[in-house]
């Protein structure tokens, strides 16, 4: 048993120091916290380094582009599997930032579509807000990249057993999720 993030309890279970209480991410995944954690984790996260960036799930028929990051001091992120994007820059909105990110990092140019989903994620030293669109090459480069940043990359059918298995970012998790749940609704 336990309460919810706005104290709504089952059977009484706010009286119990051990019981674990929900909590929604903004990716709208519940998550379970132990209770003494909470108040811990809620400051932690409106106090450190916030983030805010974009994500383009690139579309070519029913294959995503996956891109494999750099090595990096965070072992956390480094060669993981992620979504191309990044961050947006002062007086960009989404699909500016989207357009400029894929070309500087993939030599593409793209479309945005609609939006997949909003994910808040928490890394050990930054907290990541990532907006993840739906995306199509446009350009005369169609079917044609360049890797500029990253040291691989896939064209994955999204209800392949692969594609889920791959060593994604954490931040990228919840977009996967949506993804997967999206063609199973179909």
């Amino acid at each position: 048993m336990g309460c919810n993030v706005w104290g709504v309890c089952d059977d009484g279970a706010s009286n119990q120091d051990v019981d674990e209480i929900s909590s929604y991410s903004q990716s709208f995944k519940p998550i379970s916290i132990p209770k003494l954690n909470l108040l811990v984790w809620l400051g932690i996260r409106k106090h450190m380094k916030t983030i805010e960036v974009v994500a383009a799930v690139i579309m070519d028929a029913e294959k995503a582009l996956c891109v494999q990051r750099g090595e990096s001091k965070l072992d956390y992120i480094s060669k993981k599997w992620e979504f191309p994007g990044g961050k947006i820059e002062a007086g960009e909105n989404h699909e500016e930032a989207l357009i400029r990110e894929i070309y500087e990092e993939l030599q593409l140019t793209i479309e945005v579509g609609p939006r997949v989903t909003t994910v808040d994620h928490i890394y050990p030293d930054f907290r990541l807000i990532m907006h993840a669109y739906t995306c199509h090459v446009t350009g005369k480069e169609q079917g044609k990249l360049t890797l500029t940043e990253h040291l691989d990359f896939q064209w994955m059918e999204l209800d392949d057993v692969a594609f889920r298995s791959l060593d994604w970012a954490g931040a990228d998790v919840p977009i996967v999720d949506a993804l997967i749940h999206s063609i199973r609704a179909l």
